[in-house]
């Protein structure tokens, strides 16, 4: 898992990676700020996740760089919308505006004097007309990490919304039921989990929010709050919601913490619009 800059400038460094780098750069970039900011998702002590974190922004606009060269070289993309989820206004503002404030590695030379150098050894005869004046099979240099890093963690009861993905759960009458049985395309150990945490974590009158349809900025959110504690079903959890309103995603106030690959997680309730404390009717 890296990030390639060769240079400062994320459109310099973009404009001269080649195909399958550039096109693995937008991949990489959403797979550190998820790997940042998404409990559970892994990575989170590669020195990659490491050397971004606190600059989530930053690296958005770096993501925006390498989609924005991608699809100028005709290629077509699904990352964008993703990555944008982290930090709209960064996204909105590259690449015109300068990235404020810049990680504190950015411009270092003996940084991308080795990133240069690490493309020098995967494909000496492409690169070597590019940094004629690098050698070959330098050390990464690895920013240090910011001291106090503490891995992305959902927040407790009290200060949390449930999020069901599409799949995991299914109308019945007039409640919703979570099935026993595998949704397609979730793994089976996944969704025991899933399931063990719908039966012993959700509690009465916490949010939780039905996403309905694929992933994407027009998908469907609906926000609900759990009107009694979870109780069996034929074939699976009862959840006796009281419903509530359906926006799209991208009006959430943190789309990007619906970015876990699990189907049954929590976030924090404001990063979604809920108040687990407001009192209901």
């Amino acid at each position: 898992m890296q990030t390639f800059l060769p240079y400062p400038d994320f459109a310099r460094s973009a404009r001269v990676l080649d195909r399958k780098r550039l096109g693995k750069q937008r991949v990489e970039t959403l797979q550190v700020l998820r790997a940042a900011t998404v409990p559970g998702y892994g990575w989170y002590r590669h020195p990659a996740t490491a050397m971004w974190a606190g600059h989530v922004p930053a690296l958005v606009a770096y993501g925006r760089a390498m989609v924005d060269e991608w699809t100028a070289r005709g290629g077509a993309d699904s990352t964008g919308w993703q990555i944008r989820e982290f930090a709209p206004e960064a996204w909105d503002r590259a690449p015109d505006d300068d990235v404020a404030p810049p990680p504190p590695w950015l411009g270092d030379e003996a940084f991308h004097r080795s990133h240069r150098s690490n493309l020098l050894r995967k494909d000496e005869e492409l690169y070597r007309a590019v940094f004629p004046g690098d050698p070959a099979g330098l050390d990464y240099v690895w920013p240090v990490p910011a001291e106090g890093r503490t891995p992305p963690a959902e927040p407790p009861h009290g200060r949390r919304a449930w999020v069901l993905a599409p799949g995991a759960h299914e109308a019945a009458g007039g409640a919703v039921v979570v099935p026993f049985r595998v949704p397609d395309g979730v793994r089976e150990s996944h969704w025991v989990q899933a399931v063990a945490r719908v039966e012993e974590e959700l509690r009465e009158g916490e949010p939780v929010l039905l996403l309905h349809g694929p992933p994407g900025p027009e998908q469907v959110v609906e926000r609900t709050v759990l009107g009694e504690n979870v109780h069996h079903a034929v074939g699976g959890f009862s959840l006796e919601l009281e419903r509530g309103d359906r926006v799209l995603r991208r009006d959430l106030p943190a789309p990007a913490r619906l970015q876990c690959p699990r189907p049954v997680f929590a976030v924090p309730a404001e990063a979604v619009g809920t108040d687990p404390g407001a009192p209901r009717v």
